[in-house]
């Protein structure tokens, strides 16, 4: 059949041929029960910073801060076997930072600092897991009945209570069995496993002020950030032919059943904290104050950016094993065998920019 007789008008889907395109479907994904939920979390924070003379050029200053986010891995969210609801809550989140400015003359300073910086994470790592327990996503594979396309689950869409009651992992059944009903836990609802500490990130500047004449400076900066404890993503539900490094069949009408670590469970979307990056950057701006009846400013700025692969990178891979009496029920253990190699090096990014904005009033004659 050709696209017209498929979908004879695509702006309106009851006119689409969903019987003919039955073949087409590699499977079905739905997700069903409530979707109006509301989540709690708690966000504390405290600082101190002072200030010390050393003689009459340097000047010196230390400051700490200590932040706690209760709630925002989902500590409290029970969905088992993934989360037990008696997650600890990271509390090792103590910043300190350094600095210091010394004045080489009367146009000169020289200022650095290092300092430790801890994220406030999004909310993912609670609602999305709470979402667990508001609603069922399953995916249906194609299983060759003629009217899969308009009718996939064969009658009546099932209520959350009718999904709870027949899903595949609580009867006991792999996932793509008829007589269950397969769950997954999607990316973009991937749930915290393993520690799942809170992200934080290295910071450390050393640069020069200048004053080049009246009401005009140079500043010229080296910067480095450091981030650490990364969100990155691997579904849990896969494993690797120790032969090729490749991973086995895990999603899809293909799926290798066999070798899933949890068979009862379609794609598992783990989100672990183990990523890297680092920027480096020469930042330099040229400042003219306003005088005269003008006034400029002009940036240039050289940078690397380097990470581990981003957001959906795989960092381990990991194998995972659970243990539903703890209170991390995820236990993450990096795997030792040969991996196929990817498509390409770990992401490098150089950039440029330059700006300038000059100013000056306009009169009318």
């Amino acid at each position: 059949a050709n696209f017209e007789q498929l979908i004879p008008n695509y702006l309106d889907a009851s006119t689409w041929n969903w019987t003919a395109m039955s073949s087409l479907f590699r499977d079905y994904n739905v997700t069903i029960g409530n979707m109006s939920y509301s989540v709690h979390r708690q966000i504390y924070a405290a600082w101190y910073q002072d200030d010390w003379k050393i003689g009459n050029k340097l000047t010196a200053n230390m400051g700490l801060r200590y932040d706690l986010d209760h709630g925002a891995q989902g500590e409290w969210v029970k969905f088992l076997p993934w989360l037990s609801g008696k997650r600890p809550t990271d509390k090792n989140n103590l910043a300190p930072r350094l600095g210091f400015a010394y004045q080489v003359n009367d146009k000169s300073v020289i200022r650095g600092g290092w300092g430790l910086f801890f994220t406030e994470l999004e909310d993912d790592a609670l609602h999305q897991s709470y979402i667990l327990t508001q609603n069922a996503n399953i995916t249906l594979p194609n299983n060759g009945r003629a009217d899969f396309g308009i009718n996939p689950f064969g009658g009546p869409a099932p209520t959350l209570d009718q999904i709870i009651a027949r899903r595949c992992d609580i009867v006991g059944l792999p996932f793509n069995s008829p007589n269950c009903f397969p769950q997954s836990i999607r990316n973009g609802s991937e749930i915290p496993v393993g520690d799942h500490p809170v992200s934080y990130s290295h910071m450390v500047s050393i640069g020069m002020q200048r004053e080049l004449a009246a009401n005009t400076g140079l500043d010229s900066n080296f910067v480095w950030t450091g981030g650490r404890s990364e969100e990155r993503r691997q579904n849990l539900n896969s494993s690797i032919n120790p032969a090729t490094g490749a991973n086995y069949t895990a999603t899809g009408a293909g799926v290798d059943v066999a070798h899933l670590p949890f068979p009862s469970w379609g794609p598992i979307a783990g989100e672990i904290m183990n990523g890297r990056s680092n920027y480096y950057g020469w930042e330099n701006t040229f400042t003219k104050r306003f005088s005269n009846r003008w006034q400029a400013n002009a940036t240039y700025t050289l940078s690397w950016f380097k990470d581990d692969g981003g957001i959906g990178a795989i960092t381990g891979p990991y194998l995972t094993a659970l243990d539903p009496n703890a209170n991390i029920t995820t236990i993450l253990t990096p795997y030792s065998g040969t991996v196929a190699p990817d498509m390409g090096p770990l992401y490098t990014r150089r950039g440029e920019a330059i700006s300038a904005t000059p100013a000056a009033p306009i009169s009318a004659s």
